[in-house]
């Protein structure tokens, strides 16, 4: 997946969403078992600063892996409108991937190469930056949940098996408000996810609307050479 640079929202966002998770499920183990909250507190922090970035950058290859394979990206530009304007190949896979990369040509060679289209190209950029954000944000959501609680019910099989009587935090009452605290931290997490999806929505059709008119304008623009793309793509084109 292409990066703009480590420390960018695209990684520490995901990747503090998904660290904040993993430690709210399990944050009752871990202030019981460290002998100085202040020093954990510190350490934790100096980790999340350190490692989010890496987490988020690797949940990221996750989404990215999925959008590439189902060739989201294909649908979300306007691919479309040029691929029909010049007769590309559409049919397989391939053939839209191949398709994919002479939109891409042409968005550069016209959109993100000109200074006077400077304003349009950040808009465009933007667009698809907060759509990364927020499905890879997304994605961490779903995977702390998914990685949170089963690791806090794995530790308390654990304990409870070796060491129940020796942990306060395993007694009844204490664990009717952990149960509590996860209970409120799915319910906060599911509804982010479904607040985070109607913002994918959003930014997918801002993104596609805005793609498709530029390519439009290109494609009627009286400086578009066709024949030049055919030389340059010869495999891209139908026979």
């Amino acid at each position: 997946m292409p990066e703009r640079e480590y420390f960018s929202v695209r990684y520490l966002i995901p990747g503090s969403t998904f660290l904040i998770l993993i430690i709210g499920y399990n944050i009752v183990p871990l202030l019981r078992l460290t002998s100085s909250q202040q020093i954990s507190t510190i350490f934790g922090a100096v980790i999340g600063v350190l490692s989010s970035p890496t987490i988020g950058f690797l949940i990221s290859q996750l989404w990215w892996w999925r959008f590439h394979d189902s060739f989201g990206i294909y649908e979300m530009g306007g691919v479309e409108p040029l691929a029909k304007k010049l007769s590309l190949k559409t049919e397989k896979k391939e053939d839209r991937m191949n398709a994919f990369k002479v939109y891409d040509y042409v968005l550069h060679w016209k959109l993100h190469s000109e200074s006077e289209l400077k304003g349009l190209s950040d808009y465009a950029f933007r667009r698809y930056d907060a759509y990364v954000l927020l499905s890879c944000t997304k994605s961490s959501l779903i995977l702390g949940i998914v990685f949170g609680l089963p690791i806090r019910l794995a530790s308390l099989v654990f304990y409870c098996s070796h060491f129940v009587n020796k942990f306060s935090f395993l007694r009844l009452d204490a664990m009717k408000m952990e149960i509590g605290l996860w209970v409120f931290i799915t319910i906060v997490a599911a509804i982010l996810i479904l607040v985070i999806y109607q913002g994918q929505k959003l930014l997918w059709r801002e993104h596609k609307d805005i793609h498709t008119a530029i390519i439009r304008a290109i494609i009627h623009d009286p400086e578009f050479d066709e024949k030049e793309l055919k030389t340059i793509f010869p495999e891209c084109f139908k026979t």
